[in-house]
């Protein structure tokens, strides 16, 4: 999620599964649901948010445990809608990309950062150029 060059994350809240670590916003794909429906869902229901899917910018997979891995699609996103309210974090940060690594990210969120670092760069420039 993209909004003036700056990018969107969100601190889970202590009490729920990786409690307190940061991460890009986005949650599970229903049954028979397109990713690009998932986000735009999720960040409704999540933050009170309407985004536009632009890309798919990479995946990620984390061995969570021996019998759960979890795959990360990375979307590239825009809005110029404001966040509402928080449902499962308990804080958000509009950061410069290249501050990112200073957030304690979940494991399964960094490998997808550097999965989607070099499409982050070009979309970022045409969409701060084009939309802001």
């Amino acid at each position: 999620m993209f909004r003036k060059g700056k990018l969107l994350l969100a601190r889970r809240k202590p009490d729920i599964t990786n409690g307190g670590k940061w991460e890009f916003p986005g949650g599970k794909l229903q049954r028979g649901e397109s990713v690009e429906n998932a986000i735009v869902r999720e960040m409704d229901e999540e933050f009170g948010m309407d985004v536009q899917p632009v890309k798919i910018i990479g995946t990620s997979q984390e061995k969570i445990h021996s019998d759960l891995i979890i795959q990360l699609i990375g979307i590239y996103c825009y809005s110029r809608d404001q966040i509402k309210f928080l449902k499962d974090h308990d804080m958000v940060a509009w950061i410069h990309p290249d501050d990112v690594r200073k957030y304690d990210l979940s494991p399964a969120d960094v490998k997808l950062l550097a999965e989607c670092k070099p499409h982050i760069e070009t979309l970022k420039e045409y969409h701060h150029e084009n939309i802001s």
